[in-house]
């Protein structure tokens, strides 16, 4: 196949669809990461509330729910 131009070309988009996807793949990981990451913040403030005398720092697991009822993305790449 890849033995002509022609071959060679498919074989080039071949390529950048499944590089593009890959792109696409860790974009979108990279912000679920990020959210991910606010929510552990936000989980850590809320148990360093609760030793700081009582629950002035709100409820320490209600920035998990979106986890809890499996907000999220799918996982690999299709293809």
């Amino acid at each position: 196949m890849g033995r002509s131009p022609a071959g060679a070309k498919l074989i080039m988009a071949a390529m950048d669809d499944h590089l593009a996807a890959m792109q696409r793949q860790l974009d979108q990981t990279t912000a679920e990461n990020r959210l991910l990451a606010m929510r552990m913040r936000q989980l850590a403030a809320g148990y360093r509330g609760l030793g700081a005398g009582g629950m002035g720092g709100g409820m320490p697991l209600s920035g998990l729910g979106g986890l809890m009822s499996g907000g999220g993305g799918g996982g690999g790449l299709s293809g």
